[in-house]
């Protein structure tokens, strides 16, 4: 007996290891497909919960057949190697799947669709298992779903922190993937017969030997250059922490691949002049220059110029830029000892740089990740100006448009823009598709061709690689002056477009772009919503009150159960998960990216999630303090947490800090499984019901709380405001658990369908009435606004009402609230859009000089018109306009419009 409940223990303790293991695998890839997207990383958890939920809720539903499979766990578990393989597979191809070309952005529906769809085998699996395993451990436990949680919660701690330590010691995913996959079929083996035992032993050894492992990991390496690469040749990879890296040649010049994107490309000398002319024109007696972001084809025509005498080269993979030079061909390596590569974090390195830099160029692409995002923050940008000498100047280079700048492009000008005036005292704006705002401290920079000419004249040796008299072609004044007011029109000078660690503008412009991308216009909707201020979010905390008392009052009423336990499991999950995504950010604004860590960090929070459990669990506490009691004292400590992080400043943050808040925010969850497990128990309810129930309301609340966070709260109120609102949420629960305390509970729904009904029922209403609401408050919608007024007033009467019947009526007045609200607010949106996209092209074609064109003939125009003299703007060219309908910076009506002039 005692053997058989070691076993069992194992078995659990396997089942978690696995899923988070292979959870820290998929991620990877997962942010491989989406370039890293914090959008995406908050997508990719509320998929795989969502998965959770819905097969919790399957085993919940059917009860008889669960019971049955509940002795067969053991084998159940073996469906997590074809899951895994399975979804591996899907991730791996996403894009061909979807449509999606490698260089295009992902709408932000194509990717929350297509995101459901390949998380579902690996997380299905894992939403069944919880439940069932309950059952499988009754007849060995006591607390069969306490026990099961804190042994999941275990493995899960050693399948992150396992994982993490062979990828850090740069072992290969696919080996990685093989030792967990064998972890779990050695755990079915151990009840399994000896001569299976010894078959699955020989299967194994040989899969070791003939290491199927790095065939497979050669194919897939391949497999992924092709994608980007087809017919080039493919050279090798070499990985970082925070990335995996293939190179090869593609016609005739190294190329480096990261995440389905090329991030280095040399020789390209034509690029980087132009780049390092910009610079040099503004301080030609430059000798130290940093160069940060993609700048190896940068650094090496630098050095070309006898004067300078040291170029710092930093990447946003800090060990990249020590790293890729060794991987050039021989002709192209830079040997030369003025090349410094940065080690290291930037912001450690400029700290030890004060007064040092003439020249700062920060090339980097746009700030769609939080990655990204702190290297256009104004903590970043003083770094950047206390490391420059006296009269030296920096160039931040943005995604902007030659003819024309949408709100989203316009959103992150505007932002750069607001948050540099705060740091720097000068500015001026280089325009064109890749736009540069050149910043100094004193009053040392110029924006006239002319005056620039003359300054990068006198370096002679820069003059003889690149003409001087190029500039006038990267230098418009008229052009600058129509960019910059379309950055003032978006309302640069307000604080909300100030880009702070603490609030990431990166995240709302990676949903600008990714819902143009899906063909809607949210930017002027958020702008709103951000006027809004704290009313917006206080609409889903009035109605989650009501709701929640409507259902206090009601089951006690009519005998329908205490819903206590299920509130405050979606509850701690809907606010455990947003606090670990704010956690990620935060770590990726401090320390980089969540490529090597994220394992590591999940396995910190599911550890904590076992000691909370033990906690929560042990004898001695359940005998001293009730249900009630712990609950409130779980909900004051886990207030107490979020308060403590949210007071903490982004410089605050080191990795032992890390731990520590991963820990403590695992135990302050894991403390609410016990409790909740424990009132269900006191209540008289099975162990599949309990245990699916606390499966099921904690991953749909996980899943909401991935999506709301990442999506919604950590965008538009950055990370303070969420942690505010997660803050009032939980404090919102206190008195509503003391009246649940004083008010009692009477028994429990006869049926889990009904139980079902009945919470579907509370979902959908709550869901549909902040639509509702918010659409009453930005639209002024009526439609719906009054058919939630009335549902709910339906709704009251009927949660009082005993019966299916009654459960069904419900559910379908919910139905009705939500539909209506979502169907109203998605017109509201669409009409919006309608109005706002409008494209205004005469306003940018007629930006012309008169007196300049009125000047020259025909034929002096036509031929001038290729090199763009000052103050004639280009031609509409339909290939660069399509191209930008391709990368989200053009709308569908922008496209007709030209389409229409085009054809005039």
């Amino acid at each position: 007996m005692l053997m058989e409940k070691h076993r069992k223990n194992f078995a659990i303790f396997a089942i978690g290891l696995f899923a988070i293991g292979s959870q820290t695998l998929l991620f990877r890839e997962f942010l491989g497909a989406f370039e890293s997207n914090d959008i995406a990383v908050a997508i990719f958890f509320g998929a795989w919960f969502l998965w959770i939920a819905i097969a919790s809720s399957f085993v919940l539903l059917f009860k008889e057949s669960s019971a049955k499979l509940a002795m067969r766990t053991p084998l159940l578990m073996l469906a997590y190697v074809p899951a895994f393989i399975l979804q591996y597979y899907l991730i791996l191809h996403i894009r061909k799947f979807s449509g999606v070309e490698s260089y295009e952005l992902f709408p932000l529906v194509k990717m929350t669709a297509w995101s459901l769809i390949v998380n579902a085998p690996v997380s299905f699996v894992t939403g069944a298992l919880f439940p069932l395993a309950c059952r499988w451990l009754k007849e060995s436990s006591d607390v069969p779903v306490a026990k099961t949680f804190i042994f999941e919660s275990l493995g899960s701690f050693i399948g992150g922190a396992g994982t993490t330590v062979l990828l850090y010691f740069s072992c290969p995913s696919m080996l990685v993937s093989s030792i967990i996959c064998c972890l779990i079929i050695a755990a079915f083996s151990l009840f399994c017969s000896r001569k299976t035992q010894i078959a699955l032993a020989g299967i194994l050894i040989l899969a070791l030997v003939f290491r199927i492992d790095g065939h497979f990991s050669s194919l897939l390496r391949l497999e992924k250059w092709n994608k980007l690469m087809p017919g080039e040749k493919y050279l090798g990879t070499f990985s970082t922490p925070q990335a995996e890296y293939l190179y090869g040649s593609y016609k005739d010049a190294f190329t480096v691949v990261r995440e389905g994107g090329v991030c280095e490309s040399m020789p390209d000398s034509e690029s980087a002049w132009k780049i390092i002319s910009i610079h040099l024109s503004q301080r030609p007696i430059a000798s130290k220059i940093l160069v940060v972001g993609s700048g190896l084809n940068i650094c090496r025509e630098l050095l070309r110029i006898p004067q300078i005498k040291e170029v710092a080269w930093a990447h946003y993979d800090n060990e990249y830029s020590a790293r890729v030079n060794s991987y050039a061909p021989e002709k192209l390596r830079i040997k030369d000892k003025r090349f410094q590569p940065v080690p290291g974090d930037i912001r450690n390195f400029l700290h030890q740089k004060i007064a040092y830099y003439d020249i700062a160029i920060i090339n980097l692409p746009e700030a769609s990740s939080s990655v990204l995002n702190r290297y256009f923050t104004t903590q970043f940008y003083e770094f950047l100006r206390d490391s420059l000498v006296t009269g030296g100047v920096a160039g931040i280079r943005i995604s902007s448009g030659e003819n024309v700048i949408g709100p989203e492009l316009a959103f992150i000008g505007a932002s750069v823009k607001t948050t540099l005036g705060g740091v720097f005292k000068n500015e001026v704006l280089v325009p064109g598709d890749s736009a540069w705002f050149i910043v100094s401290d004193e009053d040392v920079i110029s924006n006239s061709p002319d005056i620039l000419e003359r300054n990068f004249s006198r370096n002679r040796a820069a003059a003889r690689i690149f003409p001087p008299q190029a500039l006038r072609s990267l230098y418009l004044p008229d052009r600058e002056s129509w960019a910059l007011s379309k950055y003032e029109e978006v309302g640069p000078g307000s604080v909300a477009m100030i880009n702070d660690d603490s609030k990431p503008l990166g995240f709302l412009f990676s949903l600008f772009l990714s819902s143009r991308q899906s063909g809607a216009d949210i930017t002027s909707i958020c702008m709103k919503v951000l006027r809004l201020g704290i009313l917006f979010v206080l609409v889903p905390l009035l109605v989650f009150v009501f709701l929640t008392l409507i259902s206090a009052f009601s089951e006690r009423s009519n005998g329908a159960g205490d819903a206590g336990p299920w509130r405050i499991v979606f509850c701690a999950g809907f606010v455990s998960i947003g606090t670990i995504i704010i956690l990620m950010y935060l770590f990726q604004t401090s320390l980089g990216s969540l490529y090597l860590n994220a394992g590591l960090l999940s396995a910190l929070f599911m550890f904590g999630l076992a000691a909370g459990g033990i906690i929560a669990a042990h004898p001695t506490v359940e005998k001293k303090a009730s249900a009630g009691i712990l609950l409130l004292s779980s909900l004051m400590a886990h207030v107490l947490l979020l308060f403590l992080i949210s007071y903490q400043s982004p410089d605050f943050w080191n990795f032992a800090w890390f731990v520590v808040a991963f820990l403590l925010s695992g135990i302050c969850c894991g403390t609410y499984f016990p409790i909740a497990a424990r009132i269900f128990r006191e209540s008289g309810r099975g162990e599949i019901e309990a245990g699916g129930g606390i499966e099921t309301s904690d991953h749909v609340g996980a899943c909401a709380g991935a999506l709301v966070c990442g999506i919604f709260l950590v965008p538009l109120y950055g990370t303070e405001g969420a942690l505010m609102f997660f803050m009032m949420l939980l404090a919102l629960n206190i008195p509503l658990s003391c009246t649940r305390i004083f008010l009692g509970s009477t028994g429990h729904e006869s049926s889990a369908s009904a139980l079902i009904l009945r919470h579907g029922a509370y979902i959908l209403f709550g869901a549909g009435a902040c639509f509702a609401l918010w659409g009453k408050i930005i639209f002024n919608m009526n439609i719906a606004f009054y058919i939630m007024i009335a549902a709910a007033a339906l709704f009251v009467f009927l949660a009082f009402r005993k019966g299916r019947t009654s459960r069904f009526i419900m559910l379908a007045a919910a139905l009705a609230v939500a539909i209506s609200s979502a169907v109203e607010f998605y017109s509201a949106v669409k009409r919006r859009e309608t109005e706002s996209s409008k494209p205004r092209p005469l306003q940018i074609l007629e930006q012309a000089s008169k007196p300049a064109a009125e000047k020259k003939t025909k034929d002096e125009v036509s031929s001038e018109t290729e090199n763009i003299p000052t103050g004639v703007p280009r031609d509409v060219n339909m290939d660069k306009l399509n191209s930008k309908i391709k990368s989200g910076r053009l709308s569908s009506k922008e496209a007709e419009f030209y389409d229409k002039l085009d054809g005039q």
